[in-house]
């Protein structure tokens, strides 16, 4: 049965993911206060939306640019794997620890199953946020052809320029007649416009001046910005769902708050009945984004808010702001740089290495001391005279363990090429990989490796490769030990005298390697 923390560390697993749940939040709690807030001002549950939009926005800059922390995930930790290292008198080779195949073969085809799904995930959401961008791109470009073919009304400009003096706009605002338009809207920022129906001409002198309070008040508000700005979000989070009720939203509450200025110097009744009217001449041909002075989706929440005598109404202190704007900060912040990490990711190997119970033999010995010294003419001889390649001898382990340990490639060599056992370790000597990469002999360990040597092998008293190079501060043996697919998580039980656990990372800290520890936490590692 699927354990809770191994579904969360499925949801956590690839930053595709992480990042959903993270604009999940922040859409979710958005999208709730905006419900808690539903009987205060238009203006506040805008501004609360407003912020998410911008909180989502920023989220993967805050992702790259702060300092990460770790959320860990407790989950039950296996079994622990015993592992034999010790072949016996035999010459016969004893295998590759289980763990450490199965380990590295999980590990790659989990990294090659994520690095295909990753991309075919950035390819369709490319795809997705491009189309949605186009399709915003297109709407600006016909906007800015109506603009540009609309015909100036002169006098409703006279009257407008006293209505944006009193509303405090000091930006000149220009009123058009467009033929396309069946409906008031206001487009730009710096320079904004006020787009009428050709016939707004033969309207009554009270509606048209609701129209231009109305519109006023967007432009003062900045809505037509936040709209594009958000809508814009949108296409990027096209896949969130919740992104698109967010929009639709702070579209609604865009008007509401419009519509909060004109109540404030109308009658209710009257305006109520005129959106309904221009609601039903609605076109169309308009295309996003626009505010429109109505529109058929929202129409009746508006009109219920427009004759609700117990809405709040009102525009916002600038203190609301500020503190809208600080919560988002925090929150963007708070959740941006989170990594969700399970103790069980970290591998616990424990070895039994156990050394023969006879007496090293002369000639082993002999072998062992002509390894050290690098002397093939030696070797060659002392094979022949019967030696044991893979014997073991006390307090040096075998032949090739002390060929590598001291560097000798070419002793190294000509043992591996003669038979000799390269995963053969012996109990406080180690094996030859740990001793080469313990030494930073990054050749030998190459040449280890080559020759099917276990990378993640543990030998008791000696832990393994990467966690004896991370120690000693050998990070170009580290590098090459990581590619070629040791654990960066590994941890091995030193049991007496230190009795305490040791990962690569944790040695490399505890020794003060700090480039092996910077290149381990960029590879995966975690305490």
């Amino acid at each position: 049965m699927t354990r809770l923390p191994e579904i969360l560390l499925f949801l956590t697993a690839t930053p595709e993911l992480m990042l959903l749940i993270k604009t999940s939040i922040i859409l979710a709690l958005g999208l709730f206060l905006v419900r808690v807030a539903r009987s205060t001002r238009a203006s506040v549950r805008h501004l609360i939306l407003a912020c998410t939009f911008v909180g989502l926005f920023a989220l993967p800059f805050a992702t790259i640019l702060a300092p990460s922390y770790q959320l860990e995930i407790t989950s039950p930790e296996p079994e622990p794997v015993y592992q034999s290292v010790m072949a016996v008198q035999n010459h016969v080779r004893e295998p590759a620890p289980v763990s450490a195949n199965l380990a590295s073969s999980s590990s790659g085809l989990k990294s090659s199953f994520l690095t295909s799904t990753q991309i075919v995930v950035w390819s369709v959401w490319g795809a997705g946020a491009f189309a949605f961008l186009a399709s915003l791109a297109f709407s600006l470009f016909q906007l800015r052809r109506i603009r540009r073919s609309g015909i100036p009304s002169l006098d409703a400009r006279v009257q407008l320029k006293q209505l944006a003096s009193e509303a405090g706009i000091s930006r000149d605002v220009d009123v058009l007649l467009h033929h396309h338009v069946s409906v008031p809207f206001t487009y730009g920022f710096f320079r904004p416009v006020i787009l009428l129906p050709t016939d707004a001409w033969t309207w009554h002198d009270l509606d048209l001046h609701r129209v231009f309070v109305h519109e006023l008040e967007h432009i003062k508000r900045g809505d037509w910005l936040v709209q594009v700005f958000t809508r814009a979000v949108c296409s990027i989070y096209w896949f969130q769902p919740l992104a698109w009720i967010a929009w639709r939203q702070i579209c609604l509450e865009a008007e509401r708050a419009s519509d909060d200025a004109v109540v404030a110097r109308s009658e209710k009744t009257d305006y109520a009945e005129q959106l309904v009217g221009l609601a039903r001449r609605l076109s169309t041909t308009l295309a996003p984004p626009v505010l429109s002075m109505a529109n058929r989706s929202d129409l009746s929440r508006r009109v219920r808010s427009i004759l609700d005598n117990d809405q709040a109404r009102g525009r916002l202190a600038s203190s609301w702001t500020l503190w809208a704007a600080a919560f988002s900060a925090l929150l963007v912040v708070g959740l941006a740089p989170g990594i969700a990490v399970s103790r069980a990711q970290s591998t616990t190997i424990r070895v039994r290495a156990r050394t023969p119970n006879t007496k090293s033999r002369p000639l082993d010995r002999a072998l062992v001391e002509a390894a050290e010294s690098g002397e093939i003419k030696d070797l060659e001889e002392l094979l022949s005279a019967g030696a044991n390649i893979n014997g073991i001898v006390d307090g040096d382990g075998t032949a090739l363990i002390v060929a590598a340990r001291e560097g000798n490639k070419t002793a190294v060599e000509f043992l591996i090429g003669r038979g000799a056992d390269v995963n053969l370790g012996a109990s406080g000597d180690g094996n030859p990989l740990i001793m080469a990469s313990r030494e930073g002999h990054v050749e030998i360990v190459r040449l280890l490796l080559d020759h099917s040597a276990s990378v993640d092998l543990v030998v008791e008293g000696d832990e393994n490769a990467l966690i004896q190079a991370s120690g000693s501060g050998q990070l170009e043996v580290v590098r090459l030990l990581v590619s070629r697919g040791a654990n960066v998580n590994a941890r091995v039980w030193t049991g007496d005298p230190q009795r305490e656990w040791r990962t690569p990372l944790g040695v490399a800290r505890k020794e003060g390697h700090n480039a092996v520890v910077e290149f381990l936490i960029s590879a995966g590692a975690r305490e």
